[in-house]
């Protein structure tokens, strides 16, 4: 993809599992621009990648809203584990209407294109760090409906920006008067009870 001039990023490697420590069979979550899908799925094929439905997909009954392209489910065989590259065009999240996609508000997908970085590591573009830490948390709550340790950890490492006027109006796009005590909470490591306080908030 560097060489190809795809517009893309990882979008998160929890746990520094990448590159060593990826299990077989778990996917890398990669964004690439909308223009480039097509470049995109013409590259991934030449490379011996074969796409593959996703049970989250409209195959499983999903659907994607608000005009979100579907996102491409791609396998590599034929090396020593299973390689899977998940590749979304917008940022999105899971609504707590069952089986949509829906996607984040366009402040948060102008932010992650704009603070992109180079990891020399990695020999990638990443996500930058505030963009990353408001994902995060919306991946907690609406797709996972829990905060896991790697994912903690994580949060934990991006702390500082809670106070953050950007990440604030960010997050506010997402959780609106929920915002202030989900910030909060962070502050205060309350995540086991974060999910169960969202989905009960009725202040609104």
């Amino acid at each position: 993809m560097n060489d190809s001039g795809i517009q893309y990023m990882l979008i998160k490697n929890i746990a520094g599992e990448l590159p060593e420590r990826l299990l077989d069979g778990k996917d890398i979550d990669i964004i690439v621009k909308i223009e480039d899908r097509e470049k995109f799925s013409a590259l991934m094929g030449a490379n011996g990648f074969l796409i593959r439905l996703h049970p989250l997909g409209t195959n499983g009954g999903w659907t994607f809203a608000y005009n979100l392209p579907e996102y491409q489910f791609w396998q590599k065989g034929g090396i020593r584990d299973t390689l899977y590259i998940d590749c979304c065009f917008k940022l999105m999240c899971k609504s707590l209407t069952p089986k949509f996609w829906v996607p984040l508000d366009e402040t948060i997908q102008r932010k992650a294109w704009s603070e992109r970085n180079w990891n020399e590591t990695l020999g990638c573009w990443q996500m930058g760090q505030k963009s990353l830490f408001v994902y995060i948390l919306a991946r907690c709550v609406f797709d996972k409906h829990v905060f896991s340790q790697a994912y903690v950890e994580e949060i934990e490492r991006l702390k500082f920006f809670v106070d953050d006027s950007e990440v604030k109006e960010m997050l506010k796009t997402i959780f609106y008067k929920f915002t202030s005590h989900l910030i909060q909470m962070v502050k205060n490591c309350e995540y086991d009870s974060i999910v169960n306080k969202y989905i009960t908030f009725v202040e609104y």
